[in-house]
């Protein structure tokens, strides 16, 4: 056995097998988040207490062109009623990619709660802006998108009535506009 007789070239051939083996599984270009929402999932607080999501009734729509992204989740039970309670999450600042969308003062992106018909509490009501949206993962090829967003909407004169709006989360198909 000649390879057993240059010892270098063995030990060489052991770290190289073993240095290949440590590769990671998943593509480079395509990294999974660490905290990742489950698929076909929407859980939001408002004021502390779980809405109780539709997912038969909520949407999210994707314009291409404007890199515009547009939420509504609705509330159960969907009966078609004005009242039904809806969130909304518009997003004007969308890259297109995940990551946290920074806001500034004049941003369009906003978080409403109300009915099918009217937004009765909005965020662009409140004294300040509070509101924050993270993408955490975009799938172009399955059309799924995850986001994280809360903040404050309000409502009644001078933005009195305030509603808080917490650990809102969704992993949803989308629908290119």
């Amino acid at each position: 056995m000649t390879f057993m007789k240059k010892p270098c070239a063995s030990l060489l051939l052991l770290v190289a097998l073993f240095v290949s083996s440590c590769g990671s599984d998943s593509p480079k270009d395509n990294p999974q988040p660490t905290n990742p929402i489950p698929a076909n999932s929407a859980a939001v607080k408002i004021d502390g207490v779980s809405m109780e999501v539709d997912l038969s009734k909520s949407v999210v729509n994707y314009h291409v062109g404007s890199r515009f992204l547009g939420v509504a989740i609705y509330a159960r039970p969907f009966s078609g009623d004005p009242l039904t309670p809806v969130l909304r999450v518009s997003l004007s600042e969308f890259a297109g990619m995940p990551g946290k969308i920074t806001l500034n003062a004049n941003s369009a992106s906003s978080l409403g709660l109300g009915s099918i018909t009217s937004d009765m509490f909005s965020s662009y009501d409140c004294p300040t802006l509070d509101r924050n949206f993270e993408v955490v993962a975009m799938d172009q090829v399955k059309q799924t998108i995850s986001l994280r967003f809360s903040g404050k909407v309000c409502g009644g004169s001078n933005g009195t009535n305030q509603r808080v709006i917490s650990e809102g989360q969704l992993n949803l198909p989308y629908r290119i506009l």
